[in-house]
Protein backbone atom coordinates (compact mmCIF):
# COMPACT_ATOMS: atom_id res chain seq x y z
CA UNK A 1 0.00 0.00 0.00
CA UNK A 2 2.74 2.59 0.67
CA UNK A 3 4.24 2.53 -2.77
CA UNK A 4 0.75 2.77 -4.13
CA UNK A 5 0.15 5.56 -1.83
CA UNK A 6 3.58 7.05 -3.25
CA UNK A 7 3.21 6.26 -6.69
CA UNK A 8 -0.14 8.36 -6.56
CA UNK A 9 0.93 11.08 -5.11
CA UNK A 10 4.13 12.04 -6.99
CA UNK A 11 1.62 11.20 -10.14
CA UNK A 12 -0.87 13.73 -9.01
CA UNK A 13 1.78 16.05 -8.42
CA UNK A 14 2.93 15.97 -12.06
CA UNK A 15 -0.70 15.92 -13.27
CA UNK A 16 -1.58 18.78 -11.39
CA UNK A 17 0.87 20.81 -13.10
CA UNK A 18 0.85 19.72 -16.84
CA UNK A 19 -1.77 22.16 -18.44
CA UNK A 20 -2.91 19.89 -20.91
CA UNK A 21 -2.72 16.41 -20.62
CA UNK A 22 -1.92 12.98 -18.68
CA UNK A 23 1.43 11.27 -19.74
CA UNK A 24 1.84 9.14 -16.93
CA UNK A 25 -0.11 5.81 -15.56
CA UNK A 26 -2.67 6.22 -12.50
CA UNK A 27 -3.03 2.78 -10.62
CA UNK A 28 -3.66 1.70 -7.33
CA UNK A 29 -5.60 3.37 -4.65
CA UNK A 30 -5.40 6.63 -2.34
CA UNK A 31 -4.93 7.30 1.19
CA UNK A 32 -7.35 6.12 4.19
CA UNK A 33 -9.26 9.08 5.11
CA UNK A 34 -8.37 8.99 8.20
CA UNK A 35 -5.40 10.86 9.83
CA UNK A 36 -3.78 14.54 10.76
CA UNK A 37 -6.27 17.32 11.63
CA UNK A 38 -5.64 20.54 9.44
CA UNK A 39 -4.22 22.70 12.10
CA UNK A 40 -1.22 20.74 12.34
CA UNK A 41 0.03 20.63 8.73
CA UNK A 42 2.63 23.30 8.70
CA UNK A 43 3.71 24.49 5.07
CA UNK A 44 6.62 26.15 4.06
CA UNK A 45 7.22 28.82 0.66
CA UNK A 46 9.73 30.59 -0.58
CA UNK A 47 8.69 34.26 -0.62
CA UNK A 48 11.14 36.93 -2.24
CA UNK A 49 13.93 34.34 -1.60
CA UNK A 50 12.86 34.43 2.26
CA UNK A 51 11.24 31.06 4.07
CA UNK A 52 7.92 30.94 5.72
CA UNK A 53 5.55 28.62 7.07
CA UNK A 54 1.98 28.77 7.07
CA UNK A 55 -0.86 26.72 8.60
CA UNK A 56 -2.72 24.67 5.52
CA UNK A 57 -5.49 27.18 5.35
CA UNK A 58 -3.66 29.73 4.40
CA UNK A 59 -1.77 27.43 1.76
CA UNK A 60 -4.89 26.54 0.32
CA UNK A 61 -5.84 30.19 -0.03
CA UNK A 62 -2.50 31.31 -1.64
CA UNK A 63 -2.93 28.29 -3.73
CA UNK A 64 -6.38 28.85 -4.74
CA UNK A 65 -5.82 32.55 -5.19
CA UNK A 66 -3.40 31.32 -7.97
CA UNK A 67 -5.72 28.61 -9.71
CA UNK A 68 -9.20 29.86 -9.52
CA UNK A 69 -10.88 32.85 -10.29
CA UNK A 70 -11.95 34.76 -6.93
CA UNK A 71 -14.74 35.78 -8.67
CA UNK A 72 -16.36 32.56 -9.11
CA UNK A 73 -19.30 31.57 -6.94
CA UNK A 74 -18.51 31.06 -3.33
CA UNK A 75 -20.03 27.35 -3.66
CA UNK A 76 -17.25 26.59 -6.66
CA UNK A 77 -14.84 28.16 -4.54
CA UNK A 78 -15.89 25.40 -1.68
CA UNK A 79 -15.23 22.67 -4.16
CA UNK A 80 -11.77 24.04 -5.05
CA UNK A 81 -10.66 24.35 -1.31
CA UNK A 82 -12.20 20.53 -0.25
CA UNK A 83 -10.05 19.38 -3.68
CA UNK A 84 -7.19 21.08 -2.50
CA UNK A 85 -7.50 19.72 0.94
CA UNK A 86 -8.00 16.37 0.25
CA UNK A 87 -4.53 16.67 -2.36
CA UNK A 88 -2.32 18.25 0.30
CA UNK A 89 -3.92 15.54 2.41
CA UNK A 90 -2.67 12.68 0.20
CA UNK A 91 1.02 14.60 -0.41
CA UNK A 92 1.38 14.39 3.54
CA UNK A 93 0.62 10.58 4.06
CA UNK A 94 3.13 10.10 1.42
CA UNK A 95 5.56 11.80 2.89
CA UNK A 96 4.32 10.56 6.10
CA UNK A 97 5.07 13.87 7.79
CA UNK A 98 2.56 17.05 8.51
CA UNK A 99 5.58 19.46 7.98
CA UNK A 100 5.62 19.95 3.84
CA UNK A 101 7.78 22.21 1.74
CA UNK A 102 5.37 23.69 -1.00
CA UNK A 103 7.65 21.82 -3.76
CA UNK A 104 6.49 19.04 -2.29
CA UNK A 105 2.87 19.55 -3.18
CA UNK A 106 4.19 21.15 -6.36
CA UNK A 107 0.79 23.43 -6.54
CA UNK A 108 0.55 26.88 -8.01
CA UNK A 109 0.49 29.14 -5.36
CA UNK A 110 0.63 33.47 -4.97
CA UNK A 111 1.28 35.12 -1.71
CA UNK A 112 -1.91 37.12 -0.41
CA UNK A 113 0.06 40.92 -0.80
CA UNK A 114 0.43 39.85 -4.19
CA UNK A 115 -3.34 38.49 -4.80
CA UNK A 116 -4.78 41.88 -2.94
CA UNK A 117 -2.58 43.67 -5.36
CA UNK A 118 -3.70 42.09 -8.60
CA UNK A 119 -7.69 42.00 -7.06
CA UNK A 120 -7.42 45.75 -6.87
CA UNK A 121 -7.63 48.23 -3.33
CA UNK A 122 -11.06 47.82 -4.22
CA UNK A 123 -11.87 44.18 -4.21
CA UNK A 124 -8.58 43.15 -2.00
CA UNK A 125 -10.48 43.03 1.26
CA UNK A 126 -13.97 41.37 -0.08
CA UNK A 127 -11.44 38.62 -1.79
CA UNK A 128 -9.79 37.81 1.25
CA UNK A 129 -12.81 37.30 3.31
CA UNK A 130 -14.36 35.37 0.24
CA UNK A 131 -11.70 32.81 -0.19
CA UNK A 132 -11.37 32.84 3.69
CA UNK A 133 -15.13 31.97 4.33
CA UNK A 134 -14.78 28.90 1.52
CA UNK A 135 -11.81 27.57 3.15
CA UNK A 136 -13.59 28.04 6.81
CA UNK A 137 -16.71 26.00 5.21
CA UNK A 138 -15.46 23.37 4.11
CA UNK A 139 -13.12 22.83 7.72
CA UNK A 140 -11.50 19.92 7.48
CA UNK A 141 -13.69 18.61 4.42
CA UNK A 142 -12.13 15.96 1.52
CA UNK A 143 -13.50 14.18 -0.96
CA UNK A 144 -13.43 9.97 -0.67
CA UNK A 145 -13.75 7.02 -2.68
CA UNK A 146 -14.51 3.78 -0.51
CA UNK A 147 -13.01 5.88 2.39
CA UNK A 148 -9.85 6.58 0.72
CA UNK A 149 -9.00 10.16 -0.23
CA UNK A 150 -9.17 10.03 -3.76
CA UNK A 151 -6.94 11.97 -6.46
CA UNK A 152 -8.61 15.52 -6.79
CA UNK A 153 -7.52 16.16 -10.60
CA UNK A 154 -9.00 19.43 -11.91
CA UNK A 155 -9.10 21.49 -14.76
CA UNK A 156 -10.24 25.13 -15.91
CA UNK A 157 -12.31 24.06 -18.66
CA UNK A 158 -13.70 20.69 -20.44
CA UNK A 159 -15.23 20.20 -24.49
CA UNK A 160 -18.61 19.69 -22.98
CA UNK A 161 -17.42 16.48 -21.49
CA UNK A 162 -15.13 15.55 -18.54
CA UNK A 163 -12.40 12.84 -19.97
CA UNK A 164 -12.34 9.68 -18.91
CA UNK A 165 -8.68 7.93 -16.73
CA UNK A 166 -9.86 5.09 -19.46
CA UNK A 167 -9.45 7.50 -22.63
CA UNK A 168 -6.47 9.11 -20.89
CA UNK A 169 -4.74 6.62 -19.05
CA UNK A 170 -5.78 3.27 -19.68
CA UNK A 171 -6.73 2.57 -16.20
CA UNK A 172 -10.59 2.54 -15.50
CA UNK A 173 -10.85 4.14 -11.93
CA UNK A 174 -14.36 4.61 -10.89
CA UNK A 175 -14.16 8.09 -9.67
CA UNK A 176 -12.62 9.77 -13.08
CA UNK A 177 -15.53 8.52 -15.52
CA UNK A 178 -16.85 11.17 -17.96
CA UNK A 179 -19.65 13.23 -16.99
CA UNK A 180 -21.17 16.33 -19.32
CA UNK A 181 -20.40 19.35 -18.01
CA UNK A 182 -22.92 21.10 -20.04
CA UNK A 183 -21.81 24.79 -19.26
CA UNK A 184 -18.53 24.76 -20.59
CA UNK A 185 -19.52 25.54 -23.80
CA UNK A 186 -20.47 29.04 -22.72
CA UNK A 187 -16.16 29.81 -22.07
CA UNK A 188 -13.84 31.77 -23.82
CA UNK A 189 -11.76 28.88 -23.77
CA UNK A 190 -14.29 26.22 -24.89
CA UNK A 191 -12.99 27.10 -28.41
CA UNK A 192 -9.74 28.77 -29.08
CA UNK A 193 -8.14 29.53 -32.20
CA UNK A 194 -4.81 30.40 -32.91
CA UNK A 195 -2.76 31.25 -36.30
CA UNK A 196 1.28 30.95 -36.22
CA UNK A 197 3.42 32.12 -38.96
CA UNK A 198 4.72 28.87 -40.89
CA UNK A 199 8.00 29.44 -41.00
CA UNK A 200 7.85 30.79 -37.12
CA UNK A 201 6.46 26.80 -36.79
CA UNK A 202 9.65 25.33 -38.40
CA UNK A 203 11.86 27.68 -36.43
CA UNK A 204 10.34 26.57 -33.45
CA UNK A 205 10.36 23.44 -33.96
CA UNK A 206 13.76 23.18 -35.38
CA UNK A 207 14.92 24.63 -32.26
CA UNK A 208 13.53 21.90 -29.51
CA UNK A 209 13.80 19.50 -32.22
CA UNK A 210 17.16 20.23 -34.79
CA UNK A 211 17.28 16.40 -37.01
CA UNK A 212 12.79 16.77 -37.38
CA UNK A 213 13.02 17.31 -41.13
CA UNK A 214 10.31 20.46 -41.46
CA UNK A 215 9.86 22.81 -43.96
CA UNK A 216 7.50 25.89 -44.40
CA UNK A 217 6.43 24.33 -48.20
CA UNK A 218 5.58 20.91 -46.97
CA UNK A 219 4.51 21.93 -42.91
CA UNK A 220 0.96 20.72 -43.73
CA UNK A 221 2.23 17.08 -44.36
CA UNK A 222 4.97 16.98 -42.33
CA UNK A 223 2.76 17.37 -39.38
CA UNK A 224 0.84 14.26 -38.97
CA UNK A 225 -1.48 13.58 -35.60
CA UNK A 226 -0.75 9.78 -35.24
CA UNK A 227 -3.28 9.08 -32.32
CA UNK A 228 -6.09 10.34 -31.00
CA UNK A 229 -8.33 9.32 -27.77
CA UNK A 230 -11.88 8.83 -28.56
CA UNK A 231 -12.71 12.12 -26.83
CA UNK A 232 -10.20 14.14 -29.83
CA UNK A 233 -7.13 14.20 -27.08
CA UNK A 234 -3.72 13.78 -28.96
CA UNK A 235 -1.41 11.07 -27.89
CA UNK A 236 0.80 11.31 -30.47
CA UNK A 237 2.12 13.48 -33.09
CA UNK A 238 4.70 13.15 -36.11
CA UNK A 239 6.89 16.04 -36.46
CA UNK A 240 8.91 15.34 -39.38
CA UNK A 241 10.75 12.47 -38.49
CA UNK A 242 10.28 12.76 -35.00
CA UNK A 243 7.62 11.28 -32.85
CA UNK A 244 6.21 13.34 -30.04
CA UNK A 245 3.52 13.35 -27.43
CA UNK A 246 0.49 15.27 -27.96
CA UNK A 247 1.45 17.20 -24.29
CA UNK A 248 4.86 18.29 -25.81
CA UNK A 249 2.99 19.74 -28.57
CA UNK A 250 0.99 21.49 -26.72
CA UNK A 251 3.00 22.77 -24.03
CA UNK A 252 5.59 24.22 -26.76
CA UNK A 253 3.30 25.99 -28.65
CA UNK A 254 1.06 27.01 -25.87
CA UNK A 255 -2.01 25.38 -27.19
CA UNK A 256 -4.78 25.75 -23.88
CA UNK A 257 -5.30 21.53 -24.26
CA UNK A 258 -4.49 18.37 -26.59
CA UNK A 259 -7.98 18.45 -27.90
CA UNK A 260 -6.58 20.69 -31.19
CA UNK A 261 -7.10 20.25 -35.27
CA UNK A 262 -4.62 21.93 -37.29
CA UNK A 263 -5.04 23.52 -40.64
CA UNK A 264 -3.60 26.03 -43.19
CA UNK A 265 -4.25 29.30 -43.51
CA UNK A 266 -2.90 31.66 -46.11
CA UNK A 267 0.91 31.69 -44.60
CA UNK A 268 -0.31 30.48 -41.53
CA UNK A 269 -1.05 27.30 -39.35
CA UNK A 270 -4.39 27.76 -37.70
CA UNK A 271 -4.71 25.76 -34.28
CA UNK A 272 -8.58 24.95 -33.10
CA UNK A 273 -8.08 24.28 -29.55
CA UNK A 274 -11.17 22.68 -27.47
CA UNK A 275 -11.39 22.88 -23.68
CA UNK A 276 -8.40 24.09 -21.38
CA UNK A 277 -6.56 21.38 -19.29
CA UNK A 278 -6.49 17.40 -19.65
CA UNK A 279 -10.23 17.05 -18.81
CA UNK A 280 -9.98 14.80 -16.03
CA UNK A 281 -12.06 15.29 -13.06
CA UNK A 282 -14.03 18.58 -12.37
CA UNK A 283 -13.94 20.84 -14.76
CA UNK A 284 -13.94 24.69 -12.66
CA UNK A 285 -15.87 26.56 -15.22
CA UNK A 286 -18.63 23.63 -15.02
CA UNK A 287 -18.51 23.56 -11.66
CA UNK A 288 -19.21 26.97 -11.61
CA UNK A 289 -22.15 26.93 -14.06
CA UNK A 290 -23.89 24.72 -11.77
CA UNK A 291 -23.20 26.66 -8.34
CA UNK A 292 -24.89 29.57 -10.49
CA UNK A 293 -28.05 26.75 -11.11
CA UNK A 294 -28.20 26.51 -6.71
CA UNK A 295 -26.34 23.64 -6.47
CA UNK A 296 -24.15 22.63 -3.03
CA UNK A 297 -20.51 22.42 -2.86
CA UNK A 298 -20.81 18.76 -2.29
CA UNK A 299 -22.90 17.97 -4.65
CA UNK A 300 -20.42 19.32 -7.40
CA UNK A 301 -18.00 17.59 -5.87
CA UNK A 302 -19.77 14.33 -5.99
CA UNK A 303 -21.44 14.74 -9.61
CA UNK A 304 -17.44 15.60 -11.07
CA UNK A 305 -15.97 12.21 -9.20
CA UNK A 306 -18.44 9.40 -9.29
CA UNK A 307 -19.07 7.30 -6.74
CA UNK A 308 -17.26 9.26 -3.96
CA UNK A 309 -18.37 11.42 -1.06
CA UNK A 310 -17.15 14.80 0.97
CA UNK A 311 -16.97 13.74 4.77
CA UNK A 312 -14.97 15.44 7.55
CA UNK A 313 -11.14 14.41 7.87
CA UNK A 314 -11.14 12.54 11.36
CA UNK A 315 -8.32 11.59 12.87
Amino acid sequence: MKQKVCRLGILLLIILLIPCGITYLLSGKGSKSSGTKNDSIRIRVEENGVDKEYSLDTYIMMAMAADIPVTYELETLKAQATILRTYVYVVAKKNETNSLKADDIGLQYKALNAAKVSWGEENADQYEKKLLKAIEDTNNMVVTYNDDLIIPLFHPVSIGMTRSSKQAIGEDIAYLASVESKGDVQSTDYMKISSIPKETVVEQLKKVYPDCNVSKDSLEDDIDIEKRDEDGYIKSIQIGDESITGDEFASFFELNSTNFYIETYEDSLRFICKGKGHGLGLSQYGANFMALQGYKYDEILEYYFTQTQVVEYIQ
